[in-house]
């Protein structure tokens, strides 16, 4: 099933906006939950809501953000949301702007102001969207990023492929066969008549609904004909015409086929290749008899004769009088259908179907199928399957007709497929109660995949009315048939107390079981039960196995966890190398979250070789799903250029497009733009009135750097007193920056600052806390200086030390200062010119002079 199941949550307050955004997701083809989180018994009512929820989107506002219960209620979703994704949506022009809202409402308590910080950390943390309540593009982006699909959009999950429920079954690697020119010669000749063939399933179709049309005219002139000769009757009773009665024909039920040659009534062949009749009547005598080993030697001694051929594959494939050899088998069917057997074309277009002796050809089975459709019903079956399932030859239009000609045969999985085309809308008018009768027909088939599509339908109340017991039933009976999805809703089930009592061993138990039958979702949850704690006992091993299998399986989700695992060392130790290879799996997987991680470890060369060429890629593919944060990192890289040719023009663009997606980091950056004319033409006035109304979305970083333009003399007369009180607002907001320069004004006694360097180097501690270079730049130099009270080498050392860490260059050199002379460290000259060298690598001057006056090197 495709997921675009919503749960939205919010406190009453933001009802309007929150009604806004459920009425859009709603026309964007959305099922939507939604509940408040101030409202009596909001607890249940939020379990009860999640239940089959594919994301979860908490609206929140400065207005919801100062109750005590919004906390509370958030507190209940994160306990009830499990592995779902989450969806912050903030009503306001910044996430600074509206906490800083909250901040300054005299009316808040400190409890408030307390989560409402350990919130906000939670944000920054994670991925966020603002939205001024009206336009909800990015919610929608992010739901299409996320993979919460609407049904409006054509990319959809398949029906699970399974063995025992489904006619298309998963095979092993195929052994090549020996004849491969040959094969590679029908094969291109079978391409070429693609195009050929797919007309000729149109005409038949055509054909088909040109007889249906007769019939029913045929019917129509039948019947006035009996009305006129009723009439006739009526005018003249004494001539009484009795009707004969009809039987009623009704067609038998009929199982699946599997794909076995009959007997042929009549082949034509070549009649020199007819020797040896006698045996070959044997062999067919001995083959009726069930005598098949005495069979298959006659059989073989007769292997000139095409019909014999098309017996020896039936055999290796079957293993009826011989070994299993689907290879074999492919060679015998292949020279069969060489030879001008016909016939054999059904068992040879099932090889390259199910990928029997030889590589699945989807191409190639509708060729010789088709060739066949005369011979064999089933044969419309597969004709049908090959268009609802391959990926290259997809035409649902096609598979529904000819689905709708075998209709009566009483296929389950005609019904199923024909109902999951209603359910989708696929080339067919939506509709689910027409998708809920079909599912039904075929779960009363015991058609395991039905059965567990009708579950999801009754939970949803999609085509019936909801019922989550009935739902339960369903799931446990699919399930029977070893399903792995059913098994992992059943672990949904117990885990959410859907339909059942709650119960967490029973939620593990079928989570393990689905893993076990091959689902990766299934092993997914497991791990996360493990990883989390979700009522049971929290086992990192057990979380670690289960991601592990469920990453082997292509979960992309299960790769982010080993990753995230390995980086921070949970339950394993740390390796950025194994953390890199799986954020790569990840990402290649197509698992938005981990393009941009990913780009971050070739960013930092963390896990692998420092490379911004890869990093660039990588934030590209994240950029393109609206990720602001790659947008700025991008416009980095293109600014600062260090391995690549710097392009300020494709600077500007990520920074402007980064503030068009409603980020003021990028005005920030697009305001730096105009100051040094970055991609644009040099405008301080400009510059100045863009870091104002950046500082004006209350975004600390800004307020620090419009301070900036006060103390400088930026596009407005110099002002310390003015940048001051920005530095100051900038700090509230625990901008590194913004202590840094206020310890600046404390060293330097500037803007009513009194001249106070105990009070500077405090400032500096903050920013450097908070990772500001020039901040331990600053630090290192006052530890170092032996005319300080405080004068520690150590301490100046690891100051140094932390800010070059970063490439903050003036700090490199400096370190390399350190350990050239023995600066709170041991000596290592040879060290300290490798730290000289990735200075003057990265753009420093003070490198070179370094190198030269160190080292005697001149570069």
């Amino acid at each position: 099933m495709a997921k675009n199941k919503l749960f939205l949550t919010n406190i009453i307050d933001d009802k309007p906006t929150f009604i806004r955004l459920r009425e859009y997701l709603n026309m964007k083809g959305y099922t939507i939950r939604c509940a408040y989180l101030d409202e009596d018994d909001s607890d249940n009512k939020i379990r009860i809501a999640f239940l089959r929820s594919d994301c979860v989107i908490v609206i929140s506002s400065s207005k919801s953000l100062s109750l005590a219960n919004f906390y509370s209620g958030i507190e209940t979703v994160k306990k009830n949301i499990n592995s779902r994704p989450l969806i912050n949506v903030l009503l306001g022009d910044s996430l600074d702007n509206i906490f800083n809202s909250i901040y300054q409402n005299e009316q808040v308590s400190d409890e408030i102001v307390l989560k409402a910080d350990d919130y906000k950390s939670e944000l920054e943390n994670s991925d966020y969207l603002l939205s001024n309540g009206v336009d909800f593009t990015n919610v929608y982006n992010k739901l299409k990023e996320l993979g919460i699909i609407p049904d409006d959009v054509k990319k959809l999950e398949e029906p699970v492929n399974d063995d025992n429920n489904l006619v298309v079954p998963v095979k092993p690697q195929p052994i090549v066969p020996a004849e491969k020119t040959e094969e590679e010669l029908i094969k291109e000749k079978a391409l070429n008549d693609l195009d050929a063939l797919d007309k000729k399933i149109d005409d038949k179709l055509k054909v088909q609904e040109e007889k249906k049309q007769k019939a029913k005219e045929e019917k129509e002139r039948q019947k006035a004909e009996a009305e006129a000769l009723k009439q006739e009757n009526n005018d003249n009773p004494q001539q009484e015409v009795k009707e004969e009665a009809k039987p009623e024909v009704k067609e038998e039920p009929k199982e699946e086929a599997k794909p076995e040659p009959v007997v042929p009534t009549k082949v034509e062949v070549k009649e020199v290749l007819l020797d040896n009749p006698e045996a070959f009547k044997k062999a067919l005598a001995k083959f009726s008899n069930e005598e098949y080993n005495s069979a298959y030697k006659l059989f073989k001694e007769t292997a000139k004769n095409p019909i014999a051929m098309e017996y020896l594959g039936y055999a290796n494939l079957t293993g009826m009088g011989c070994d299993r050899n689907e290879a074999e088998a492919y060679k015998w069917y292949l020279r069969s259908v060489e030879e001008g057997n016909d016939h054999a074309k059904t068992g040879l277009a099932d090889c390259y179907y199910y990928g029997y002796g030889t590589e699945k050809n989807d191409e190639l089975a509708l060729k010789y199928y088709e060739e066949t459709i005369d011979q064999d019903q089933d044969v419309v079956l597969h004709i049908a399957n090959i268009y609802f399932y391959s990926d290259k030859l997809r035409n649902y239009s096609k598979a529904f007709n000819l689905y709708n000609m075998i209709f009566k045969l009483n296929i389950p999985q005609v019904y199923h497929n024909m109902g999951y085309m209603y359910y989708y809308g696929l080339d067919v008018q939506q509709d689910y109660e027409e998708a809920y009768k079909l599912y039904n027909k075929a779960s009363e088939l015991s058609y395991a995949p039905a059965i567990n599509d009708l579950a999801c339908m009754t939970l949803e109340g999609l085509g019936c009315e909801a019922n989550m017991a009935e739902a339960f039933r369903l799931f446990q009976e699919a399930a029977k048939y070893d399903l792995a999805e059913a098994h992992k809703n059943l672990g949904d089930c117990f885990k959410d107390g859907i339909g059942t009592k709650q119960d967490s061993k029973k939620a593990v138990t079928a989570y393990r079981k689905s893993a076990n039958l091959g689902s990766s979702e299934g092993a997914y949850e497991l791990a996360h039960m493990f990883d989390l704690g979700d009522n049971v006992d929290i086992s990192e091993s057990e979380a670690l196995k289960w991601y592990e299998f469920a990453s082997n399986l292509g979960n992309p989700m299960a790769q982010a966890e080993l990753a995230r695992h390995y980086y921070f060392g949970y339950g394993v130790k740390k390796d950025n190398e194994k953390s890199f290879k799986y954020y790569k799996m990840s990402a290649e997987n197509g698992y938005a979250p981990a393009m941009f991680e990913l780009a971050r470890f070739y960013h930092n060369g963390t896990g692998t070789e420092y490379s911004e060429e890869n990093a660039l890629v990588w934030y590209k593919k994240s950029a393109e799903l609206d990720n602001v944060d790659a947008l700025l990192e991008m416009g980095k890289i293109y600014e600062n250029g260090y391995t690549i040719k710097q392009d300020m023009d494709e600077a500007f663009k990520c920074y402007e497009r980064a503030y068009q997606l409603g980020n003021a980091k990028g005005l920030l950056s697009m305001a730096k733009c105009y100051l040094y004319g970055i991609g644009v033409e040099k405008n301080v006035q400009l510059a100045f009135e863009t870091y104002k109304k950046a500082a004006d979305t209350k975004l600390p970083e800004a307020q620090a750097l419009y301070g900036d333009c006060f103390f400088n003399g930026t596009g407005t007369l110099q002002n310390y007193r003015e940048a001051v009180k920005y530095y100051k607002i900038g700090s509230r907001g625990k901008d590194p920056h913004a202590y840094y320069c206020l310890g600046r004004c404390c060293e330097l006694g500037v803007g009513g600052m009194p001249k106070n360097m105990k009070e500077a180097v405090k400032n500096y501690q903050e920013a450097a806390d908070y990772g500001d270079d020039d901040a331990c730049y600053e630090l290192g130099e006052y530890y170092t200086n032996t005319n300080n009270k405080d004068y520690d080498l150590e301490e100046g050392f690891s100051n140094f030390e932390a800010a070059a860490n970063r490439n903050y260059t003036p700090a490199i050199v400096r370190l390399a200062m350190c350990y050239y002379e023995g600066i709170g460290i041991t000596p290592d000259k040879d060290y300290a010119h490798d730290l000289g060298l990735k200075a003057m690598q990265l753009g420093n001057l003070d490198a070179k002079e370094f190198l030269k006056n160190y080292f005697n090197e001149e570069y």
